[in-house]
């Protein structure tokens, strides 16, 4: 999506997290069992996880729970 899209999307959605957005998203556009891999794939290559927290540390290496 452009920018463009992306901010009609997040007004429409009026989602008040990236959590609650990315949950909006997920709802409206992912329909099929492949949908769901891509959107997770992309979510994983920018670094977050489909509720929103961050996976990745600023240097790209994975975060861990300590």
């Amino acid at each position: 999506m452009n920018f463009g899209v992306i901010y009609a999307e997040m007004m429409q959605s009026k989602a008040t997290s990236l959590s609650d957005f990315l949950q909006y998203i997920e709802n409206k556009y992912v329909l099929t069992t492949s949908d769901k891999t891509k959107f997770e794939e992309v979510l994983s290559i920018n670094g977050l996880s489909s509720t929103g927290m961050f996976t990745l540390d600023e240097d790209g290496n994975a975060l861990t729970g300590d």
